[in-house]
C-alpha cells in the first residue's frame, strides 16, 4: 500500500518491481496506490483516483497531496490541506483499505512511507511492516499536525525497514523508535537495465546541445527537490570550477 502512483517517482517504481518479484516467487499480492487512472499492471491492484485536469472519474475531488513535490501531481503539500480535505483524503483511503483487506484477507500488509496509511492499517488485527523512503521524515518535521497519527502507525508496525543507515538514524531520532525496531534493507539494482554501455560521448553530448569536451563531467539526474541535495552540488561546483581541471556540471530533472 502506498500514497502515490506506481510511476513518476522512486517509491512507485520500488513498489511495482517488488510486486512483480513477489509474484514470481509464488506469493499472492495485491497493490493499493494513488493516481489519476488505474495503471495496467501484471498483478491485481486498486487505485484511489484523484482529480486532475484530465479526469472525469475520481474518488477524491482534488489532486493527490505530496510531501514536497511529485512530477505527476499539481496537488498541495500535506501540510496545506484544509481539515475538510484531510478528512476526505483519509476517509477515501480508509474505504479502499477496508475493501482490499476484504478481497485478499492478507497475512501481511506492506506499507510504504510511515504516514497516514499505516495509521489506518493499525486499526486492523493484521500484522504489517513499513518501508521508509526518506521523504516522510521531512514531512514529519514540517507538518506537526500529522505527528500523532504518524507515530500511531509506526509504533504498531511489526517491523520497520529503512533503505540506508542514515534513514534508520533519522527514524530513531524523529520517531523515538528503538534500534531493534528498524532493519536496513538496501534497494536492489536491476542490472539488466542499469549496466555500462559503449557510447560515442561526443555524439551524446551533441544530442543535448552540449559542446563535447575532454573535461570531467559531473551529472545529476533526478527530481529537483530540496532533499536531493542539489544545493550542496552547486556549492561544490563553485569550488571545483576554480580548479585547473574545471569539470562540467550537468543537471537533468524536473521540479
Amino acid at each position: 500500500m502506498m500514497h502515490f502512483p506506481l510511476m513518476g517517482a522512486g517509491t512507485g517504481i520500488y513498489v511495482d518491481l517488488l510486486a512483480k518479484e513477489l509474484i514470481k516467487r509464488g506469493d499472492e499480492v495485491r497493490v493499493l496506490c494513488s493516481g489519476h487512472e488505474k495503471p495496467n499492471k501484471p498483478y491485481p491492484l486498486d487505485t484511489l483516483l484523484f482529480k486532475n485536469d484530465n479526469t472525469n472519474v475520481y474518488d477524491v475531488p482534488f489532486d493527490f497531496p505530496v510531501f514536497a513535490s511529485h512530477p505527476l501531481s499539481k496537488g498541495k503539500q500535506f501540510g496545506n490541506l484544509s481539515k475538510e480535505e484531510r478528512k476526505v483524503y483519509t476517509n477515501a483511503f480508509r474505504k479502499k483499505i477496508a475493501n482490499e483487506i476484504k478481497i485478499l484477507k492478507p497475512d501481511l500488509i506492506h506499507v510504504h512511507h510511515g504516514w497516514i496509511i499505516a495509521s489506518i492499517v493499525s486499526e486492523y488485527d493484521i500484522p504489517y511492516v513499513i518501508t521508509l523512503h526518506g521523504t516522510e521524515y521531512y514531512a514529519f518535521n514540517t507538518f506537526p499536525e500529522y505527528q500523532e497519527e504518524v507515530l500511531n502507525g509506526l509504533k504498531a508496525a511489526k517491523k520497520i525497514m529503512a533503505l540506508t543507515q542514515k534513514e534508520k538514524d533519522q527514524a530513531i531520532e524523529a520517531y523515538g523508535l528503538n534500534n531493534d525496531d528498524i532493519i536496513i534493507v538496501n534497494s536492489g539494482t536491476d542490472t539488466d537495465l542499469f549496466k555500462p554501455l559503449t557510447i560515442d560521448k561526443s555524439a551524446l553530448l551533441n544530442s543535448y546541445n552540449i559542446q563535447p569536451t575532454d573535461q570531467p563531467i559531473v551529472f545529476f539526474g533526478g527530481r529537483m527537490t530540496p532533499q536531493k541535495g542539489l544545493d550542496t552540488l552547486i556549492r561544490a561546483a563553485k569550488i571545483y570550477n576554480n580548479s585547473t581541471i574545471n569539470p562540467v556540471t550537468i543537471l537533468a530533472g524536473d521540479g
